[in-house]
């Protein structure tokens, strides 16, 4: 400043232009490059979106599918929904869901069918127990000659007579057929067994008495039937009638194992259980 000098610099523009242009060139395609890039990634990510737009939708209808086939056919059986050809979790919790509601409907079908069951099983005893009743009476009124008359007529016989035996057989036959007519009436109204306080020993030689095991001795000959019987003293509780059919029904079969000779032993015991049997 003090000499006054200015100094001064100049460019000469017919040299940079070319330059400035190659530059611009140069950077316009490197856009241009970049922008296809992005382009080409941009279409990539939108086809993979599409696939699985795509993917997606197919397996919401194939479960939409599924539980519009399941509640249409819901109604008339208890088909389940599988749970294992659904792919998402949502529709997997309402596929249990119905499920349960599918379990709690057979159980509630098959627990109404036994209530039916039972009620028809119930009005069939009733019907059973009233047609039981009248026949009951009506042997009753038959069997009462045959209860009463051989009293009567044992009263007037000798102690000695040759037909006590027979007439004392006709009465316990008519016992034994008046409790045949109660427990039918028994079993028809589904009634408790009436239980006494028994002697095993008793009830064994009254049963060898009886004319059901003289008619099994009758038709098996070759067959003895012995008794066993052990202390005084072996008291049990139980139905007279049920003890005599099971005897009778024990002894047969003996005497049919046995074939054509043998012998059946009917034998009581006084016995100690260590631990309870099963079912007692």
């Amino acid at each position: 400043p003090e000499w006054h000098w200015i100094i001064g610099a100049g460019t000469d523009l017919d040299e940079i232009e070319p330059t400035i242009a190659a530059l611009e060139d140069i950077l316009w395609r490197q856009l241009y490059q970049r922008l296809l890039r992005v382009g080409l990634v941009l279409s990539l990510v939108l086809l993979a979106v599409a696939l699985g737009a795509r993917t997606i939708t197919r397996a919401l209808r194939q479960s939409v599918a599924t539980f519009v086939s399941f509640f249409d056919s819901a109604a008339g059986s208890a088909t389940q929904i599988p749970v294992n050809s659904l792919r998402y979790t949502e529709f997997r919790e309402l596929a249990d869901a119905a499920n349960r509601m599918v379990r709690d409907r057979r159980r509630m079908d098959g627990e109404r069918e036994q209530l039916q069951n039972r009620l028809a099983q119930s009005r069939k005893m009733e019907a059973l127990g009233l047609l039981a009743g009248g026949v009951a009476h009506d042997l009753n009124n038959i069997l009462s000659g045959v209860l009463s008359y051989p009293d009567l007529i044992l009263s007037e016989l000798e102690p000695d007579s040759r037909l006590r035996r027979p007439v004392e057989t006709i009465r316990e036959s008519g016992r034994k057929a008046a409790a045949v007519v109660e427990d039918l009436v028994t079993v028809a109204r589904g009634s408790a067994a009436r239980f006494e306080v028994l002697d095993c020993n008793h009830l064994v030689a009254r049963f060898l008495a009886s004319g059901e095991v003289e008619q099994i001795r009758a038709d098996h000959p070759g067959i003895d039937i012995a008794m066993a019987l052990g202390p005084v003293g072996g008291l049990v509780v139980g139905s007279p009638v049920h003890l005599h059919k099971a005897l009778l029904n024990l002894t047969l079969n003996a005497a049919e194992a046995c074939r054509e000779r043998g012998t059946v032993v009917i034998e009581t015991a006084l016995r100690t259980l260590d631990q309870p049997l099963s079912g007692f």
